[in-house]
């Protein structure tokens, strides 16, 4: 949550799911999109911890949903995401929108350090 959404989030009523992933893969996945080499591994450690920080110490309701773990059961994680936002959504309708082959930057596949 940035800028200006921040302040939304913490004047309207909100629920916050962020979704983490291991920081060389955000690092590689972003460098391949943006096509910059000089993405720091360490920035992206430190932003992920801060913003678990503001959601916590801002008192705003939030789930942390690792990327991983959300691919490898999604059935866990979609059950826990319907009931932290009180959605009536057909849980196996959700989990065809999920699809692993998409997760294109896996840690045991990269190079680290590139």
């Amino acid at each position: 949550v940035t800028g200006h959404r921040w302040d939304w989030v913490k004047e309207f009523p909100s629920k916050v799911i962020m979704t983490t992933r291991d920081a060389e893969e955000i690092r590689q996945s972003q460098m391949a999109y943006y096509r910059q080499d000089n993405i720091d591994v360490a920035k992206i450690r430190t932003l992920l911890a801060q913003e678990k920080v503001k959601l916590r110490e801002g008192r705003i309701k939030h789930i942390v949903v690792d990327y991983r773990q959300f691919l490898s059961s999604p059935e866990n994680t979609v059950s826990r995401i319907k009931d932290f936002i009180g959605s009536a959504v057909n849980e196996e309708k959700a989990l065809n929108f999920i699809n692993p082959e998409q997760n294109r930057f896996k840690s045991e596949e990269l190079v680290k350090g590139l």
